[in-house]
């Protein structure tokens, strides 16, 4: 049985840094890759047709 990654949602770069895509093989969800790198593996769905991750939301403690 072969796994399937898959994206899950775009994360905006910050302070120059490239933005990035979460991605998932339906059970793990793995450390983000760049969007050029999730290009380049040719995962589905493709780049533009992800929505943007939703922002973490910070506790102040």
């Amino acid at each position: 049985m072969m796994i399937e990654f898959k994206g899950l949602c775009r994360i905006k770069g910050e302070n120059g840094e490239p933005n990035r895509v979460r991605v998932t093989d339906g059970d793990l969800v793995f450390d983000d890759i760049t969007e050029e790198d999730y290009r380049s593996a040719t995962f589905k769905p493709s780049l533009e047709e992800l929505t943007w991750c939703s922002p973490k939301k910070e506790t102040k403690g």
